[in-house]
């Protein structure tokens, strides 16, 4: 009894330590939690602050769009300018109502936004009334003013804007300041909470040292008396008769786990199995109790073996002995009695099997189907297993909300129903193809694959099929995708890029344009003022007298300088645009133009191509024209070439334009990411007319452009530009 008292004693005392161990960390992470608290609160204010500057900076970017879109509009009267205007105001307004949302919490910010408000409605008024006064005509004479007063108040709103910055630049250098405190503190509360729990480890070590000690003494005092007890056995167990040393030597050696106990429970024979299956040393068992050798054993089995001792015979196939060191152990058992002496057993036989390891398997499986279950009903896609006569053997949740069946309702039914009908035939056909050679593949390659629901609707599908074998047989396993939402979004994608490439398209119309009204002006007005000047200067060096021979010398300096001026001047002219396109063809303008480049850039241009080019629209020519210029550009600007050969030519129908340059080259890996805005503009202006633009080069063998456009049979003049 006293020993009893002590082991409940201690292992109270060992609870207490436990509790103790665990309540160390809880407290620790407490701490640490309510400082990691005060880190996100602060980190959020430092975003808040973050937010409130890129609104301020969205503002004044979108007030600098709207004004860009005005300038545009009044200088082009262009209606494409409005709708980046009306763009930028919208998200003008958004932004000022944003800011006015996010500095709620600053009164001082208020009332700055509250100023600026006010000054951002004026300005985009005065803009509306700008856009309003052209449309009308009477820009020149009542808008312009109104620019200067623009100018004024937006001045004002960017310094309030700065203002507002440097209000919320204060107020992020004191946030973050405040957050490498609670840094800091969040560092101290870890360092702190890790040293208590090396103090407190090192503590349970200590008492467990102890505890070790005291349980070896304990051990001591228990061998004596197993020792004094094993020797009472010995002396009973030579009154036992012959049918009870009969029944030892078949419990010895039965192939089970059994033990032989008599009423007060002490052990008269026990298998080897028994000894095996539980760690125990024959020897060291014989004549001690049952409970014991087992203190651990539960009250409802002693219940039990009480039971029996009065004559019961009870058996359980599952029952679960739960250890206070270690994991529990399952056990299928039967207890019945022995003997009979004055009416009542002279002890119990307990057959014990140890059926851990088929229990444990049982639950890994049941594990194993639960977790392949949940697998399959969390999954995004729907999956269906499919058996040898078509009808769905699995399917997951995805599977019945995509097709709009309830849980399991899809379950033994024909997998075609959630195929079209107009495709079905050709499943079948595919799926004993399948069959016959399982792999994991994609389903209908290159097809739109069309998924049907329920109540009949279809919606595109992607299905990816898998074969496995299973307990049913062989299962064919689909992956089904909805990509509908995939589909709707490449659908907007292409709008997107046809309209892209619709806007590209006018701008590049509308460059040319503008190129051929500044051609046009640089021609007929400021090439004549130029030629005429440089007559009159000839005629009034021709009225100097030789007394003033300086005079004149330096009046025809300035005769020749005002002939230069008129040269340059119609070069610039027919660079913007070439009107000898249209008058001699693109032959004769290529040629012109490869002299004109290689004078002014002094290198070598070779130029071969003087070919029937009647069939060649405008559009055709002025895209081969624009390509060989910036061909030419690039290949002395990037690829510093000494020789280059432009050769225009006629093939199948098409008009070929190449440019081969001795530049140094370059590789794929050498071009940037985004290339410049040349190539795209050459790229763009040859998909407009259906043209086609190769772009071959090798580092140190110097770069090849290709460019070639269908010949339409319309030409850009009245007259046939054949070669000359």
């Amino acid at each position: 009894m006293k020993q009893a008292g002590t082991k409940r004693a201690i292992h109270v005392e060992e609870r207490w330590r436990l509790a103790l161990l665990l309540a160390i960390p809880l407290l620790v992470s407490l701490v640490m939690w309510l400082v990691a608290r005060e880190g996100r609160l602060a980190s959020d204010w430092v975003r808040h602050t973050l937010l409130v500057e890129l609104s301020l900076e969205r503002l004044l970017s979108d007030l600098g769009e709207a004004e860009s879109s005005q300038r545009g509009y009044l200088l082009t009267g262009e209606e494409q300018y409005l709708n980046p205007y009306y763009a930028a105001v919208g998200e003008a307004r958004q932004q000022l109502s944003r800011l006015e949302t996010l500095t709620v919490d600053n009164s001082r910010q208020q009332i700055t936004v509250a100023r600026i408000k006010p000054l951002v409605d004026r300005r985009l008024n005065q803009i509306d009334q700008n856009l309003e006064l052209y449309r009308a005509g009477d820009f020149e004479k009542k808008g312009k003013p109104a620019l200067d007063r623009g100018k004024q108040i937006m001045d004002s709103v960017r310094l309030l804007a700065s203002d507002v910055y440097s209000e919320e630049e204060r107020l992020l250098h004191v946030r973050e300041q405040a957050l490498s405190a609670i840094t800091m503190r969040f560092a101290w509360a870890l360092g702190l909470g890790y040293g208590l729990i090396v103090v407190a480890v090192g503590w349970l070590y200590r008492n467990v040292r102890q505890y070790s000690l005291q349980s070896a003494k304990a051990e001591d005092r228990l061998s004596k008396l197993n020792a004094e007890l094993d020797q009472r056995v010995q002396e009973r167990t030579a009154l036992l008769s012959a049918r009870e040393e009969l029944l030892k030597i078949f419990v010895k050696y039965v192939p089970a786990a059994v033990a032989m106990l008599d009423r007060e429970m002490r052990y008269l024979q026990v298998s080897d199995r028994w000894c095996s299956d539980y760690s125990l040393d024959k020897g060291r068992i014989m004549g001690r109790s049952h409970y014991d050798v087992f203190p651990e054993l539960p009250e409802r089995w002693k219940a039990i073996h009480q039971r029996c001792l009065a004559g019961e015979t009870l058996r359980e196939e599952e029952d679960r002995w739960d250890q206070a060191a270690g994991a529990p152990i399952w056990l299928r058992w039967e207890v019945r009695p022995w003997g009979n002496k004055n009416g009542l057993p002279e002890g119990i036989l307990i057959f014990a099997e140890d059926i851990t390891g088929i229990k444990r398997s049982e639950e890994l499986l049941q594990e194993s189907e639960a977790t392949t279950r949940a697998l399959l009903d969390t999954a995004a896609q729907a999956i269906l297993a499919v058996n040898s006569s078509g009808e769905i053997a699995i399917a997951n949740r995805m599977a019945g909300e995509m097709f709009g069946y309830g849980p399991d309702e899809l379950l033994g039914k024909p997998h075609e129903i959630l195929v079209s009908e107009n495709v079905r035939t050709r499943h079948r056909m595919l799926e004993a193809e399948f069959a016959a050679h399982p792999k994991t593949r994609p389903m209908g390659t290159g097809l739109d694959l069309l998924g049907v629901r329920k109540d009949g609707s279809e919606f595109p599908i992607e299905v990816s099929l898998s074969s496995v074998h299973s307990s049913r047989g062989q299962l064919v396993v689909s992956f089904v995708s909805d990509i509908t939402r995939r589909k709707q979004a490449e659908l907007a994608l292409r709008d997107s890029e046809q309209q892209l490439r619709a806007l590209a398209g006018s701008l590049l119309e509308a460059q040319e344009d503008e190129r051929r009204r500044i051609a046009l002006e640089l021609h007929d007005d400021t090439t004549q003022r130029l030629a005429f000047l440089s007559i009159e200067l000839g005629k009034l060096a021709g009225e100097i007298p030789g007394a003033l021979e300086g005079v004149r010398a330096r009046i025809r300096e300035m005769q020749d300088q005002a002939q230069d001026a008129s040269s340059e001047v119609r070069r610039l002219s027919h660079g913007l645009h070439p009107s000898v396109i249209s008058d001699f063809g693109l032959s004769i303008a290529l040629e012109e133009f490869c002299q004109e480049f290689e004078g002014a850039q002094g290198v070598h241009v070779e130029f071969g191509g003087l070919v029937d080019d009647s069939q060649l629209d405008t559009a055709g020519a002025t895209c081969l024209y624009r390509i060989a210029q910036e061909g030419l550009r690039n290949a002395v600007t990037h690829g510093h070439a000494s020789e280059i050969q432009v050769t225009l030519s006629l093939a199948d129908g098409f008009m070929q334009l190449q440019v081969k340059d001795n530049g140094r080259g370059f590789t794929a890996t050498s071009v940037p990411a985004k290339p410049g805005l040349g190539v795209v503009s050459m790229r763009e202006r040859i998909r407009l007319v259906n043209g086609t633009l190769v772009v071959q080069s090798e580092p140190g063998k110097g770069t090849i452009i290709t460019a070639s456009v269908p010949l339409t049979g319309d030409s850009y003049a009245s007259s046939s530009h054949s070669a000359r």
